[in-house]
C-alpha cells in the first residue's frame, strides 16, 4: 500500500511544494529519513504504523508527515494530501481500496522545519 500512496500523492500541486530527489518530488518511504536526505526541508515521509493482519479485509494505517520550512506551508501541504486521498476509492494491484484521512496539528521540529502529520486509513478487500 505504500506504493499506492506514493502514486496517489505524485500530483503536480503536491510535488510543487517538495524538494527534489533525482528529478522527482521528495517522497521518503522510511520511518527514519536516510542520512543523505536529512538536509531536505520540504518532503513527504510515508510509513505504515499498523500491523498487517490475517483478516480478509485489511485496515492499514499510514502516517504521511508533511514537512515544510514554515507552519503555514506544512498545513497547506497536509490539506493537499487530505484533498487528494480522503474518501478516495481506487483500484490498486487488483484490489479495491478506500482511504480516509485525519490531519493532526503542526509540530515544530527545529529551525526551519515544521511537520503536519496526516493519518491515512486504507481499507482493502
Amino acid at each position: 500500500m505504500t506504493s499506492y500512496l506514493v502514486e496517489a500523492l505524485r500530483k503536480n500541486s503536491i510535488v510543487a511544494m517538495l524538494d527534489t530527489i533525482g528529478g522527482y518530488g521528495a517522497i521518503v518511504t522510511k520511518q527514519v529519513i536516510p542520512e543523505e536526505l536529512q538536509h531536505l526541508r520540504r518532503l513527504l515521509q510515508i510509513y505504515r504504523v499498523s500491523p498487517i493482519t490475517p483478516d480478509d479485509v485489511q485496515v492499514l494505517t499510514y502516517t504521511v508527515n508533511c514537512r515544510q520550512t514554515n507552519e503555514s506551508d506544512a498545513d497547506v501541504l497536509a490539506s493537499l494530501v487530505y484533498g487528494e486521498i480522503n474518501r478516495a476509492v481506487a483500484k490498486y494491484a487488483g484490489r479495491k481500496v478506500y482511504s480516509q484521512c485525519t490531519i493532526h496539528r503542526s509540530i515544530f521540529e527545529g529551525e526551519n522545519l515544521w511537520n503536519t502529520p496526516v493519518d491515512v486509513r486504507i481499507y482493502n478487500a
